[in-house]
């Protein structure tokens, strides 16, 4: 933990064409707004819901081969909105959470009347469109088996609702093993939490009255949870006993207060409010990193000052761990060895105002940038880019894609998807989803 920490730059030198295997695109009415890899990532979930409101048709959800092959798809009602999605290790189930709303309303004033940026599903749940939680009247969560049936469905009451009864968390926040996390937004943080199996029983249930939690992550063996409040942390297990705890850590990130982040082995836990700090299962400290001065959570665009501060990204995987950072205007890889130790500080391209997405792959090795110039606008066609980066900050390989028309009233999604390891990935802006086979 006390090895000096090595800085370096992104090497900028021509980088190969990626080669895409395949483009989809979606009905016009529609717009991608989330995807999921299989465990074997073999299979690819894709959520594409309507881009404003009213809606006229429901959203839909499909399921492709990485051959390109649909597998299964399915429409639902037109009054529910789909959040996040989640597959099973085996890719025999698919687990979304959705929202039925009473009404379709947009404030007059283009506002929002509740923060989104303080709920626990946010940035993977778009709002919906300005609506307050009351316009909220019903969600909760399906599970759909290897063809698109619907096995079970799960329901929850309107978002800060404090009565338990018969009510479930709506949230997906995790698929791990055979079993399924879901968090229920509360007035500020987290107001439940339940951990289900796959046959939709309950095995884990807490509901928050006063000290609301800022997170929640469900371990890959599925029998333990890390909660995270703003200064501390609780791994419980299934019967609700606190087996460790960890003081002095939490998340203390005012924009986004669930800035924690857990390793796809479950080795290691990521605490960031200030500071990053990296530990393992049992609390100790294996590194960390204080932002100094000269690193500021604000930058300059076109004479006005805006705040970069996302949730810091974790990577790890036998080649080493990976914390991908995005702060002001700056985009770093921290670097380290599969022991935690050898620290390299790398950065990558400065955040624009056109680039809307950076994602760090599952196993640590892989940064991928996505952006276009000048924005789009709705009802033309757009070039779009997808570069992908080594962890260590080389340039693997350039695509360069096309935007298909989409229709006028709303926001322009855009996302992206590893599969583990990083083979694959899964490029959306708009109606429009490739698939690109990394260099690796």
């Amino acid at each position: 933990m006390a090895a000096a920490l090595v800085v370096s730059t992104t090497c900028l030198a021509a980088s190969p064409t990626a080669r895409v295997l395949w483009h989809k695109t979606v009905a016009s009415n529609l717009q991608i707004s989330a995807s999921a890899f299989s465990a074997s990532g073999e299979r690819l979930a894709v959520v594409a819901v309507p881009p404003g409101f009213p809606q006229q048709r429901g959203p839909e959800i499909m399921v492709f081969a990485v051959s390109g092959r649909l597998i299964w798809r399915r429409s639902l009602p037109t009054n529910e909105y789909i959040g996040r999605i989640g597959i099973a290790p085996n890719g025999q189930r698919l687990f979304c959470d959705y929202w039925t709303y009473s009404r379709a309303l947009v404030p007059a004033d283009g506002g929002l009347h509740h923060d989104w940026t303080k709920d626990p599903c946010w940035p993977s749940t778009p709002p919906l469109g300005g609506l307050a939680p009351a316009e909220v009247a019903r969600g909760g969560v399906y599970c759909f088996g290897p063809s698109g049936k619907v096995l079970w469905k799960t329901s929850w009451k309107a978002a800060g609702e404090r009565r338990s009864g018969s009510s479930l968390p709506g949230c997906v926040a995790g698929v791990t093993g055979d079993r399924l996390l879901l968090l229920k937004p509360g007035t500020q943080d987290v107001s439940a939490l339940a951990v289900l199996n796959f046959s939709g029983q309950v095995v884990f249930r807490r509901q928050f009255s006063q000290s609301e939690p800022t997170g929640a992550a469900l371990f890959p063996d599925g029998r333990s949870l890390a909660v995270t409040w703003q200064d501390h942390v609780r791994l419980l297990d299934m019967s609700g006993r606190t087996v460790a705890s960890l003081e002095g850590v939490g998340c203390g990130n005012p924009f986004f207060p669930g800035a924690s982040a857990m390793s796809p082995d479950g080795r290691l836990l990521l605490y960031s409010s200030g500071r990053l700090l990296l530990v393992d299962r049992d609390g100790r400290a294996k590194w960390r990193y204080v932002y100094p001065k000269s690193w500021p959570p604000e930058a300059k665009r076109g004479g006005e000052t805006w705040v970069t501060d996302y949730p810091p990204v974790l990577g790890s995987g036998k080649h080493g761990v990976s914390v991908l950072v995005l702060r002001g205007a700056q985009r770093v890889v921290f670097r380290l060895s599969p022991t935690c130790d050898e620290p390299r500080k790398i950065s990558l391209p400065a955040l624009t105002a056109h680039v809307d997405e950076t994602l760090l792959s599952p196993d640590g090795t892989m940064v991928a940038i996505l952006g276009q110039a000048p924005w789009p606008d709705a009802g033309t066609e757009t070039p779009w880019r997808v570069t992908l980066y080594s962890s260590s900050g080389a340039r693997l390989s350039t695509a360069s894609l096309r935007l298909t028309p989409f229709e006028t009233g709303g926001t322009l999604y855009t996302g992206g998807e590893f599969s583990n390891p990083a083979r694959y990935f899964a490029a959306s802006a708009g109606r429009d989803l490739y698939l690109i086979q990394t260099a690796r």
